[in-house]
């Protein structure tokens, strides 16, 4: 019993910090915050499916690396931004 409160606990801080995270960090530490989340939701879901279903999917990182050549492409082709 003490575990589960400790983990509804812990899941409302985390709640409260990503809710408040905009108005306390600068933007840069935001996009952080932002890429690390993607990388752990990646990272469990591909636990879920190796790690408890013994699935071991090679083409579960081709939606991932799809999403970041397509992204990489459209920045290369955006102008410059002006220097001030």
């Amino acid at each position: 019993m003490k575990r589960q409160r400790f983990y509804q606990i812990a899941g409302i801080l985390l709640l409260g910090f990503f809710l408040l995270a905009p108005r306390i960090l600068p933007e840069m530490k935001i996009h952080l915050v932002i890429e690390i989340l993607i990388y752990a939701l990646w990272a469990v879901a591909f636990n879920l499916l190796f790690g408890h279903g013994g699935l071991l999917a090679f083409g579960f990182g081709a939606p991932f690396g799809i999403g970041a050549y397509v992204t990489a492409m459209i920045f290369r082709d955006l102008p410059e931004p002006p220097s001030s």
